[in-house]
């Protein structure tokens, strides 16, 4: 594993064990969520930066390496299993008879799953030592440009108040928390933020273009939405291209991302999915 993977894994578990002490640490909503993700970002660069100034880089090197690469498919494993076992018990889950893996037996979606991880693990065993060509760079930076801004645009849905998933009592939690905000009218038991604070953040920028571009509050809480989703999507891609020198893998992570907003959304808007971008 490398030491940018091994500083992600690193702060990635850090994150975890952080958030399973929501019922303990004395914080809520928005800064849990600062703190956890400052946990999450001081133990990858301490993890980065003690891996750099490791004196030995032989033999304790090449272990820490099997061991960084042999946990993460482990830890990648009891995930997969957590989530079969307790996907039912998440706040308003789908029934257990709509979703299409629960049609598999348990023993053999889990076979479907690590077949899948090993199939994955053996392409990038095979993959080339040396450096991507300039032309396969540019091929994915283009397809990327194009997927990011791709996904922009289906998070820019201001017809919400057409869309059958619930119009206007669907999106009162999303949109009408925001504006108030933006009007300057408090919360309170009649107009409360469902989701917590969130509102707040997004404030500044509805400001700026109402004042300097005469842009409406829901015309910019969308185009804020869009943004924060292609950002979010650029960073991932980074990320996703740092880690997979195979082209199968880094298309296959992408195609993964983009079936859930192509295909999910199609349905219906949802600014779960803004807020957690």
């Amino acid at each position: 594993m490398t030491r940018k993977g091994k500083s992600i894994l690193t702060g990635s578990v850090a994150f975890v064990l952080f958030a399973s002490m929501r019922n303990v640490v004395p914080l809520r909503n928005m800064l849990f969520y600062v703190a956890a993700c400052s946990v999450f970002v001081i133990a990858a660069l301490a993890a980065y930066f003690l891996d750099g100034r490791r004196k030995d880089k032989s033999g304790f090197a090449a272990g820490s390496n099997q061991a960084g690469s042999i946990l993460a498919v482990i830890a990648l494993a009891v995930w997969m299993v957590l989530f079969y076992v307790r996907e039912t018990d998440t706040p308003h889950p789908l029934e257990e008879a709509e979703l299409i893996r629960r049609s598999f037996p348990f023993p053999l979606w889990l076979v479907l799953m690590a077949s899948g991880v090993a199939l994955c693990l053996f392409v990038l065993r095979k993959e080339p030592g040396t450096e991507r060509s300039a032309v396969r760079k540019k091929i994915r930076m283009a397809v990327s440009l194009v997927f990011t801004a791709l996904v922009s645009i289906q998070f820019y849905a201001p017809n919400i108040f057409q869309d059958i998933q619930g119009g206007v009592f669907h999106s009162h939690a999303y949109t009408n928390s925001i504006i108030n905000v933006c009007w300057m009218i408090p919360y309170s038991q009649d107009m409360e933020s469902l989701y917590g604070h969130y509102a707040i953040l997004y404030m500044p920028f509805l400001k700026l273009l109402h004042r300097f571009f005469h842009v409406d509050y829901l015309t910019g809480l969308f185009l804020a939405a869009a943004v924060l989703a292609g950002i979010s999507i650029l960073f991932f891609l980074y990320i996703l291209d740092d880690a997979a020198r195979d082209d199968l893998i880094f298309y296959l992570g992408m195609f993964a991302v983009g079936e859930e907003y192509f295909m999910l959304m199609r349905g219906g808007y949802s600014f779960r999915y803004t807020r957690t971008v």
